[in-house]
């Protein structure tokens, strides 16, 4: 019979359905016979055929479809020029331009595969198989031994894309090359044999034996690429991490680490998802004595070690609780042993990365209250800082509700906070405070916003072995009452004038507040570091703490001039200053908001465009308008080229050990769309030292991200030395991550 067919197949059908079974997947059971009753043929586990001509070989007792041959099962689909079924030898063949699609998106490309009906085994010439991710595999021949093995003569890996945008064939920026390589999906593994890895077509390593897990399963248990480098202080190291993926919600990576010149390390990360939450924890150990910058041991061996740790769960709709752990055998064992300092939050609060804190919380809202509970400890990275003078808080409370009744016309809201903080050495206090905060906006018809509000408050202090100003030591509960009363104006105004948009927008703030709020026998706990900005210029209570109060009577006078124009440009000058009554001792002289006058604070801001422009800050003395505090950061992108540039200018150190001049620079320029270079350096300007620099080289593209990069560091610390770093890192899409030290 000769022409063109379309027919539901019966008993063929079913051995057609086998072509459409790939190398990379399992496939169901054959079609029913034909005559089944049902309301759709795909359904059932029909095949729809179509081709320009089917002929049935009386003599061999099979059937040919030729000429545009597609076939249909399910969500699977088969293209070729010829297609044979020997139902005699239990054998399906196509040939020419093979296409197989899978329901789970892998396509099978191939010249001729054979099949047996039973899937058992099979063999096909010339294949290339595309995965859902863009992966490619391909290979002179490809031998099916059994429904979850596949083995490949000549065959290659890679993540790259084989056609370049406007569609020809490229070749990949790497591939992974092998005399053989075997997919056992039972293990879920691929093997290579003499592997060959190509950057660029370029053979850079050979490697006699290689696997990794099949990417076409996703998570999997299996060695990672390694980590291979020197070190002046370990010495030359080997790092060899096992992902072990325990089930589909956790997953452990363990990475011993050897190295020349001290004992061996080891490292550890862990991962767990639950229905309502999540734990992670990253730890390593080594026992060793102490090792400087040139590899000299000292001391005795002792244990040395860091952990890191989260999680976080809900408890119903509007609660949540967590930890967070942050803890170090000594300040100098990460840096020393070259574990990256890992900055994220673990939980509600966070600190600086020369203290660590861990902590145990609850927090809940919804749309009118808030509330947390927490219990906080607290250990020192600083060096010559004693963990006994570091305060633990048990517990931490904070809460808040928003009353939507109105009271005057304004906004109630409540708030309660405690803070009890307990030190081995040193001072102990104990807080609570419960404070009720109105305030109401007044919009006027002539565009002026009036805002009056008010606040009462009262605290209870337990204070225990505090010395204060008088070198008294002070043991005793003290009860304080605070209170103020005040409103804020604005009044904005804005005018086009033909492409520019401008508005104006003064502010002023009167506020008042009966003095004698802050006691001395009162240790300021949460206020100790403050630089009058812009940030705080609004704020009613600028100590950003609750142990210090700001009394007195005050006006806060400023104002925002702004201009915006069509291509993205926009400029801006800000200025503001607080004036009181009388003198102000609540503040710190280098904060710039003591005495009767604050600092004159103002910023600016310039762009001509979204890529190009400047802002500063800054902070001028009230009396001879010296400069307090200039920051000016400057950044461009020109073309191929980024430029960013900030300069740091402080009078006086506001005891956190910074450099009171500094700046800092930082360039990249791209020579292409996938290759640039990067520089970037820090310089302390008071010691006309470049603490640190780093300059290199990247590649980024769709399936290889490649860095190589020198980095100089000028280290302060006296028990570091300065050093020196080569780094090459690169990415292999699928594969992970090398990192060579």
């Amino acid at each position: 019979m000769h022409g063109t067919v379309r027919r539901r197949l019966g008993a063929s059908g079913a051995l057609v359905a086998l072509l459409l079974a790939g190398p990379l997947a399992s496939w169901p059971a054959a079609a029913q016979q034909e005559g089944a009753d049902a309301a759709s043929p795909f359904d059932q586990g029909a095949v729809y055929l179509e081709a320009d001509e089917v002929i049935e070989d009386e003599t061999t007792g099979g059937y040919i479809a030729r000429g545009s041959v597609e076939a249909r099962y399910g969500q699977r689909t088969l293209r070729a020029d010829e297609v044979i079924y020997l139902p005699g030898e239990d054998r399906v063949i196509a040939r020419g331009n093979v296409t197989v699609v899978q329901d789970d998106g892998v396509a099978v490309f191939s010249e001729e595969i054979e099949l047996a009906s039973d899937l058992s085994s099979g063999v096909g010439d010339e294949v290339g198989i595309r995965l859902p991710d863009n992966a490619t595999i391909g290979a002179a021949r490809i031998i099916r031994r059994s429904p979850t093995r596949n083995e490949f003569d000549r065959a290659f890996y890679t993540a790259c894309d084989a056609c370049s945008e406007n569609g020809r064939e490229r070749r990949p920026t790497w591939r992974l090359r092998a005399r053989r390589v075997v997919q056992d999906q039972d293990s879920e593994m691929v093997y290579y044999r003499d592997a060959v890895f190509e950057l660029g077509g370029v053979p850079v390593l050979y490697m006699p034996y290689f696997a990794h897990s099949d990417p076409t399963v996703g998570r999997h248990s299996g060695f990672m690429l390694p980590a291979i480098g020197d070190s002046s202080a370990l010495g030359t190291f080997y790092e060899q991490p096992y992902f072990w993926a325990i089930s589909d919600h956790t997953d452990l990576t363990i990475s011993p680490r050897y190295m020349s010149n001290v004992n061996p390390w080891l490292g550890l990360e862990f991962r767990r998802r639950f229905h309502s939450g999540f734990v992670e924890f990253v730890t390593s150990g080594t026992y060793e004595q102490d090792v400087d910058a040139d590899g000299v041991l000292s001391g005795e061996e002792r244990w040395r070690s860091h952990i890191f740790g989260e999680g976080a769960f809900r408890i119903n709709r509007d609660w949540d609780w967590g930890f967070g752990i942050e803890r170090v055998s000594d300040p100098y064992y990460m840096p020393r042993y070259e574990i990256p300092d890992i900055e994220d939050r673990r939980g509600l609060y966070n600190t600086g990365s020369q203290r660590l804190i861990s902590q145990l919380f609850a927090v809940g809202q919804d749309d009118d209250y808030y509330a947390s509970l927490a219990a906080i400890s607290f250990q020192t990275r600083r060096f010559g800082e004693s963990n006994d003078s570091i305060p633990n808080v048990l517990p931490a409370i904070e809460a808040r509700r928003a009353f939507n009744e109105p009271l005057f016309g304004g906004r109630v809201e409540a708030r309660a906070s405690t803070a009890f903080i307990e030190r081995n050495a040193a001072e102990d206090s104990r807080r609570i405070t419960a404070e009720l905060d109105w305030r109401r906006p007044i919009f006027h018809d002539s565009g002026l916003v009036t805002t009056p509000f008010a606040l009462a408050r009262a605290d209870i202090y337990n204070i225990s072995d505090y010395t204060n100003s008088n070198n008294g030591v002070i043991n005793d509960t003290f009860v304080r009452g605070l209170s103020h009363v005040g409103a804020d104006f604005r009044y904005p105004l804005g005018r086009s004038f033909g492409g520019v948009n401008v508005v104006l927008e003064p502010y002023v703030s009167l506020v008042f507040s009966p003095e004698g709020g802050n006691n001395r026998d009162i240790p300021n706990e949460d206020s100790l570091l403050f630089d009058f900005d812009e940030s705080s210029f609004i704020d009613v209570n600028r100590n950003g703490g609750y142990d210090s109060w700001e009394d007195g009577a005050r006006a806060t006078v400023g104002g925002r001039a702004m201009a915006f124009w069509n291509n993205g440009g926009e400029a801006s000058v800000f200025l503001g200053q607080i004036y009181r009554g009388d003198d102000n001792n609540a503040f710190d002289p280098i904060s710039g908001l003591d005495g009767s006058q604050s600092d004159i604070i103002g910023s600016t801001r310039f762009f001509l465009n979204s890529r190009t422009g400047i802002t500063t800050s800054f902070r001028l003395d009230e009396a001879d308008f010296d400069l307090q505090r200039l920051d000016v950061d400057f950044q461009t992108s020109v073309g191929p080229v980024d430029f960013s540039f900030r300069y740091l200018d402080f009078a006086d150190q506001i005891n956190s050990g910074r450099p009171l001049e500094s700046a800092r620079v930082q360039s990249r320029v791209r020579f292409t769309d996938h290759l640039g270079a990067f520089a970037s350096a820090d310089r302390n300007l008071d010691t006309d030292i470049t603490t640190r620099s780093i300059t290199g080289l990247y590649y980024r593209d769709e399936c290889l991200h490649l860095i190589v990069s020198y980095e100089n560091n000028h280290v302060v610390n006296p028990e570091f030395q300065d050093g020196d770093t080569f780094r090459i890192q690169f990415t292999l899409r699928t594969l992970g991550t090398f990192e060579p030290g």
